[in-house]
């Protein structure tokens, strides 16, 4: 029979059952006792201490910003630049934000705001010039925090202090990094683009600025910050010649109804954007300026209109009004080194690429680059900038002189002297005449800045009591004191202001016979007066005429130290043209070393400088210039470089030799061998009779000469054949002591 297993749940025993019950409660109770405690140290943290510190740090960037100084002359930084020493008056501001920040990373650690106390804390520090341990706070939050954000805004502000250091490797790479991230917030994007405009606005980038700009502008709703952010904007756009767009942003700043200082400069900045093909737009841009002028709320801009005129008339070809325009900016110039800076700079410019005189220019280049410093805008660049443009001017002007004393030379001693007479008169007039220009633009500036001076105050001290200019003495005073600085003490007489009065009575005559004869006493000392000015001359830094005629070469060996000069000077001065880019001048000046010295040693290189020039000059024959170098110098390095690529590979190989050989026969000079010595130079001599050491060669045989021989008249001669054939050596001066030597043993001489 079968049987049927009933299967039944058991019943647990009631201690059991409670036993669980209690456990599920005690479980329920932590849990709650755990989020209570988190939802306590996270309101405790926020609402308290990283409250306070965030506040303080946010008023401390606020007021970083507006107090920074920007130079209007560059373009403007995007982000103030963490200098210490302006933020040093809110040392206790940041030990307040790092008081407060620290507490919820010591008492809340399990709060979700520890991680924003902490780059509070990083802020602090980097603000405050405590930038290594800045950083190690900042890497601290990347590598420990769980919160995207968090990390994301240490990153950004670890790049903001390489951008700080130039350190473009990091930057680069946490931009890299950066573009990989998910899901950055609107705020951490707006810093990371707004950075990164920062940065490339550093190194002259000024395409990428633009593009990290309009990435950052939709995301910027701070209206200061979104208007500073069009202008350089604006600026950037200008760098790259898009005049359309930077007139654009210039509105969209002048829209948000930006500071003075910044619409000033933006409506100057829009003035630029004019094209110089537009008659109107022309006319329209330069009447704008000149009224900038005359109005009084620009009288402390004054150097800055005078400097954006000097800039217009440059950009229209107008050299002399640009140069008085610059120049009558730094008289008007008071205190701003930026703006003195960018006028010695636009001066520098003018001379060198429109009036040619590279001497001036210069002189302007180095007084802007004495006021910069290493972190000024553009500091490496005006560096670079000054070296090669006194290399530049060395050379021209070596070439200048040596082509005046050809000429002159070729002169009869009637023509040299009136050519000089000339060339002095000329020089003179261009001195008294800069200097009268100063006094009268000083005199003209004083009297504008005394005219606004004095305007602002013709009523009272009570605006709104209409009170006339001479019942207010204070107002009264001040006019006086201006106008005795300006005009001096002047008689109190009708037509003060004329320096030949005449008389206005009709009625006295014998007052009129008087007036025409102080009328002919002041003509008479306005002669004096300027005769006594040119005969000065002399104390004008002006060479005399004695000196000028001495320098003339009068004999055949004096033209050919000139002629030496005028090639060299050539040569080099076609290098630099060539370095400048000047590519039609490189060409021009090594075709004059190789048309005027066909025989001399620049004249194959010039050849195959010209060649290779005309790989970038539109319409050059180069198959001309080839074929005249084979023709002229066909045995030189230079033309067997046509047909053998490897040449100058093969020259550099044996001039390794020659130096090692060179170096091994001085040291046996050295070591009193002079007999080894004499047999390795003429191995050198018979192996390598055309080497580059020529010149260290040849010298070197005759201080072993000196050491071995009796026969002083002849190592005289090898000395003065040295000499003769290695003029520009940088050996002649040690050849001219050692020959001096020699002429002292063989006269007797001590």
């Amino acid at each position: 029979m079968r049987k049927n297993h009933r299967i039944s749940t058991p019943i647990l025993p009631p201690a059991r059952r409670a036993r669980q019950v209690s456990i599920f409660v005690i479980l329920l109770i932590i849990s709650l006792f755990a989020n209570a405690c988190k939802f306590y140290h996270d309101t405790t943290a926020h609402f308290n201490a990283h409250f306070l510190a965030d506040e303080k740090m946010n008023e401390i960037e606020e007021k970083i910003f507006l107090g920074y100084k920007d130079n209007f002359n560059e373009v403007l930084n995007v982000l103030p630049p963490l200098d210490t020493t302006s933020t040093a008056a809110y040392k206790a501001d940041f030990e307040y934000c790092i008081k407060k920040a620290s507490i919820p990373i010591q008492y809340h650690k399990q709060s979700k705001w520890t991680d924003d106390c902490y780059i509070i804390v990083g802020k602090a520090r980097m603000y405050s010039g405590d930038f290594a341990n800045a950083m190690n706070t900042f890497k601290y939050v990347n590598t420990e925090s769980n919160d995207f954000n968090a990390r994301h805004q240490a990153l950004i502000l670890l790049m903001r202090m390489f951008i700080e250091q130039n350190d473009k490797k990091s930057v680069i790479y946490l931009a890299n990094y950066m573009a990989k991230e998910p899901e950055i917030s609107d705020k951490n994007a707006k810093d990371f683009y707004l950075n990164m405009a920062q940065f490339y606005r550093g190194q002259s980038n000024f395409p990428k600025t633009v593009e990290y700009l309009e990435k950052a502008l939709p995301l910027v709703n701070n209206r200061k910050m979104k208007t500073k952010c069009y202008f350089v904007l604006a600026q950037a756009y200008q760098q790259t010649g898009n005049n359309e767009k930077a007139f654009e942003s210039y509105s969209e700043a002048l829209k948000r109804n930006p500071p003075y200082e910044m619409a000033f400069n933006a409506q100057l900045n829009a003035s630029r954007a004019t094209t110089m093909n537009d008659p109107n737009a022309v006319a329209k841009s330069e009447k704008y300026l000149k009224n900038l002028l005359s109005d009084d709320k620009n009288i402390e801009y004054l150097d800055k209109v005078y400097y954006e005129l000097g800039g217009f008339e440059a950009k229209r070809n107008n050299t002399q009004p640009a140069i008085n325009y610059l120049r009558e900016s730094l008289i008007a110039n008071k205190n701003s080194t930026s703006q003195r800076i960018a006028t010695y700079l636009k001066l520098g410019e003018v001379f060198a690429q429109q009036k040619q005189d590279y001497t001036k220019a210069v002189k302007y280049y180095d007084s802007a680059f004495v006021l910069m410093t290493e972190n000024s805008f553009n500091y490496a660049k005006v560096k670079k900038q000054i070296e090669i443009l006194k290399s530049f001017t060395s050379s021209y002007l070596a070439v200048k002189e040596a082509d005046r004393l050809l000429r002159l030379a070729s002169m009869t001693e009637k023509e040299q002297s009136d050519w000089i007479d000339k060339e002095m008169k000329t020089e003179i007039e261009e001195i008294v005449n800069e200097r009268r220009f100063y006094a009268r633009s000083q005199e003209k500036i004083a009297g504008q800045q005394a005219t606004a001076t004095v305007t602002p105050s013709l009523v009272a001290n009570n605006p709104n009591e209409k009170k006339w200019y001479f019942y207010n003495p204070v107002v009264k005073e001040a006019g006086e004191q201006n106008f005795f600085r300006v005009w001096g003490n002047r008689t109190l007489e009708d037509n003060w202001r004329r320096s030949q009065r005449q008389s206005i009575s009709s009625d006295n005559t014998n007052q009129a016979t008087a007036n025409q004869e102080s009328d002919k006493a002041d003509s008479t000392n306005t002669t004096a007066s300027n005769q006594a000015e040119a005969n000065s001359a002399s104390t004008l830094g002006i060479r005399n005429k004695k000196d000028r005629l001495a320098d003339i070469p009068s004999t055949a060996e004096q033209t050919e130290v000139i002629k030496n000069q005028l090639e060299k000077g050539l040569f080099d001065l076609a290098k630099m043209y060539s370095l400048t880019k000047d590519l039609p001048k490189a060409q021009e000046t090594y075709l004059r070393v190789a048309n005027e010295f066909p025989q001399g040693k620049y004249a194959a290189e010039a050849l195959y400088s010209v060649l290779r020039l005309c790989k970038e000059i539109k319409d050059c024959d180069s198959e001309k210039y080839n074929q005249l170098l084979k023709e002229k110098y066909p045995t030189s390095n230079f033309a067997q470089s046509l047909d053998n690529k490897n040449i100058f590979k093969e020259v550099k190989a044996v001039d390794s030799v020659v130096n090692r050989k060179y170096e091994e026969t001085y040291t046996l000079y050295q070591a009193e061998k002079y007999q080894e010595a004499l047999i390795s130079l003429q191995n050198i001599e018979n192996t390598h009779p055309q080497s580059h050491l020529e010149d260290k060669l040849e010298l070197l045989k005759a201080m072993v000469m000196i050491r071995t021989s009796n026969n002083l008249p002849e190592v005289q001669k090898m000395i003065e054949n040295f000499i003769s054939k290695h003029k520009d050596s940088e050996l002649e001066p040690l050849a001219q002591s050692l020959l001096e030597n020699i002429k002292k043993k063989t006269t007797g001489g001590n």
